[in-house]
Protein backbone atom coordinates (compact mmCIF):
# COMPACT_ATOMS: atom_id res chain seq x y z
CA UNK A 1 0.00 0.00 0.00
CA UNK A 2 2.68 2.55 0.63
CA UNK A 3 4.78 1.75 -1.92
CA UNK A 4 1.48 2.17 -4.65
CA UNK A 5 1.33 5.65 -2.99
CA UNK A 6 4.51 6.81 -3.51
CA UNK A 7 4.80 5.45 -6.67
CA UNK A 8 1.83 7.38 -7.36
CA UNK A 9 3.08 10.77 -5.64
CA UNK A 10 6.29 10.38 -8.13
CA UNK A 11 4.10 9.84 -11.25
CA UNK A 12 1.92 12.54 -10.52
CA UNK A 13 4.84 14.91 -9.87
CA UNK A 14 6.56 13.85 -13.30
CA UNK A 15 3.29 14.76 -14.57
CA UNK A 16 3.12 18.19 -13.14
CA UNK A 17 6.34 18.98 -14.40
CA UNK A 18 6.19 17.60 -18.11
CA UNK A 19 2.86 20.27 -18.59
CA UNK A 20 4.97 22.87 -16.58
CA UNK A 21 7.87 22.46 -18.81
CA UNK A 22 5.55 22.43 -22.07
CA UNK A 23 3.59 25.60 -20.93
CA UNK A 24 7.02 27.60 -20.33
CA UNK A 25 8.37 26.53 -23.53
CA UNK A 26 5.84 27.43 -26.40
CA UNK A 27 5.45 31.13 -27.16
CA UNK A 28 2.81 33.08 -25.36
CA UNK A 29 0.61 35.38 -27.94
CA UNK A 30 -0.98 38.31 -25.60
CA UNK A 31 -4.45 39.62 -25.56
CA UNK A 32 -3.80 43.51 -25.16
CA UNK A 33 -1.56 45.21 -27.03
CA UNK A 34 0.45 47.85 -25.13
CA UNK A 35 -0.12 50.78 -28.13
CA UNK A 36 -2.96 51.35 -30.14
CA UNK A 37 -3.16 50.36 -34.03
CA UNK A 38 -5.22 50.78 -36.85
CA UNK A 39 -7.10 49.18 -39.45
CA UNK A 40 -3.80 46.85 -40.48
CA UNK A 41 -4.33 45.22 -44.61
CA UNK A 42 -1.95 44.25 -46.65
CA UNK A 43 -1.60 44.98 -50.87
CA UNK A 44 0.39 43.17 -53.50
CA UNK A 45 2.74 44.84 -55.41
CA UNK A 46 3.66 43.14 -58.81
CA UNK A 47 6.88 42.62 -60.06
CA UNK A 48 8.59 43.09 -63.30
CA UNK A 49 11.74 40.79 -64.93
CA UNK A 50 14.52 42.07 -62.42
CA UNK A 51 12.63 41.63 -59.23
CA UNK A 52 10.14 39.43 -57.71
CA UNK A 53 6.48 40.45 -56.29
CA UNK A 54 5.82 42.01 -53.06
CA UNK A 55 3.32 41.62 -50.26
CA UNK A 56 3.41 44.20 -47.91
CA UNK A 57 1.77 44.72 -44.62
CA UNK A 58 0.99 48.20 -43.48
CA UNK A 59 0.73 48.61 -39.60
CA UNK A 60 -0.63 51.83 -38.50
CA UNK A 61 0.03 52.86 -35.13
CA UNK A 62 -2.19 55.42 -33.65
CA UNK A 63 -0.90 55.58 -30.07
CA UNK A 64 2.43 54.16 -28.56
CA UNK A 65 2.90 55.90 -24.95
CA UNK A 66 5.33 53.35 -23.82
CA UNK A 67 7.89 53.49 -26.79
CA UNK A 68 7.15 49.48 -27.85
CA UNK A 69 9.41 48.51 -30.58
CA UNK A 70 7.71 46.49 -33.17
CA UNK A 71 10.15 43.95 -34.62
CA UNK A 72 8.86 41.17 -36.93
CA UNK A 73 5.41 40.26 -37.97
CA UNK A 74 4.17 36.07 -39.03
CA UNK A 75 1.85 36.69 -41.56
CA UNK A 76 0.08 33.80 -44.13
CA UNK A 77 3.19 31.58 -43.78
CA UNK A 78 6.15 34.01 -43.94
CA UNK A 79 8.10 36.08 -41.63
CA UNK A 80 8.91 39.58 -42.14
CA UNK A 81 10.82 42.29 -40.19
CA UNK A 82 8.85 45.72 -39.87
CA UNK A 83 9.92 49.24 -41.01
CA UNK A 84 9.27 52.41 -39.71
CA UNK A 85 7.73 54.09 -42.92
CA UNK A 86 6.64 56.79 -41.01
CA UNK A 87 6.00 57.89 -36.61
CA UNK A 88 2.75 55.95 -37.48
CA UNK A 89 3.36 53.96 -40.44
CA UNK A 90 4.86 50.40 -40.30
CA UNK A 91 5.53 48.02 -42.67
CA UNK A 92 6.22 44.18 -43.31
CA UNK A 93 7.77 43.46 -46.71
CA UNK A 94 7.29 39.74 -47.90
CA UNK A 95 9.12 39.31 -51.05
CA UNK A 96 8.42 36.81 -54.07
CA UNK A 97 11.33 36.37 -56.48
CA UNK A 98 9.54 35.05 -59.43
CA UNK A 99 12.63 36.02 -61.50
CA UNK A 100 15.28 33.27 -59.93
CA UNK A 101 13.61 30.23 -60.75
CA UNK A 102 15.65 27.44 -62.02
CA UNK A 103 14.84 26.30 -65.66
CA UNK A 104 13.62 22.18 -65.33
CA UNK A 105 13.59 20.19 -67.97
CA UNK A 106 10.60 18.66 -68.25
CA UNK A 107 10.50 15.57 -70.67
CA UNK A 108 9.41 11.84 -69.83
CA UNK A 109 12.99 10.58 -69.94
CA UNK A 110 14.23 10.46 -66.79
CA UNK A 111 18.27 11.02 -67.54
CA UNK A 112 16.96 13.96 -69.39
CA UNK A 113 15.92 15.46 -66.24
CA UNK A 114 18.81 14.74 -64.73
CA UNK A 115 20.13 18.11 -62.60
CA UNK A 116 16.94 19.57 -61.91
CA UNK A 117 16.94 20.58 -58.09
CA UNK A 118 13.86 19.28 -55.84
CA UNK A 119 12.54 22.39 -54.39
CA UNK A 120 11.54 21.98 -50.56
CA UNK A 121 8.45 23.33 -49.13
CA UNK A 122 8.38 25.69 -46.62
CA UNK A 123 7.63 23.90 -43.93
CA UNK A 124 4.68 24.85 -40.98
CA UNK A 125 7.19 24.20 -38.74
CA UNK A 126 9.21 27.36 -39.64
CA UNK A 127 6.70 29.68 -38.59
CA UNK A 128 5.70 28.85 -34.69
CA UNK A 129 2.11 30.06 -34.87
CA UNK A 130 -0.97 28.97 -36.53
CA UNK A 131 -2.88 31.26 -38.52
CA UNK A 132 -5.38 31.79 -40.98
CA UNK A 133 -5.02 34.07 -43.95
CA UNK A 134 -6.64 37.30 -41.64
CA UNK A 135 -4.49 37.23 -38.59
CA UNK A 136 -0.61 38.00 -38.57
CA UNK A 137 1.06 38.15 -34.99
CA UNK A 138 3.19 41.00 -34.31
CA UNK A 139 6.40 40.08 -31.91
CA UNK A 140 7.59 43.54 -30.21
CA UNK A 141 9.95 44.22 -27.91
CA UNK A 142 9.63 45.85 -23.83
CA UNK A 143 12.47 46.89 -22.79
CA UNK A 144 14.57 42.85 -22.87
CA UNK A 145 11.48 41.37 -23.59
CA UNK A 146 10.30 40.00 -26.89
CA UNK A 147 6.28 39.60 -26.64
CA UNK A 148 4.12 38.24 -29.42
CA UNK A 149 0.35 40.14 -30.26
CA UNK A 150 -2.19 38.07 -32.75
CA UNK A 151 -4.18 40.68 -35.13
CA UNK A 152 -7.54 39.44 -36.44
CA UNK A 153 -9.21 40.64 -39.47
CA UNK A 154 -6.58 41.67 -41.65
CA UNK A 155 -8.03 43.18 -45.04
CA UNK A 156 -6.66 42.96 -48.45
CA UNK A 157 -6.66 46.58 -50.38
Amino acid sequence: MNYLKKTGTFIGLVLLLITTYQCASAKKIKTKLPLELGQVYYQWTPGDDSRGSEKSLYIPVISNENAIILDSVYFQGQVAKIERITESLFLGRFKTNTSQKPDLIMSSNPHEEYGNTFQKPKQADDIPFELNNTQCVISYKEGNKTSYFMIEGVIKK
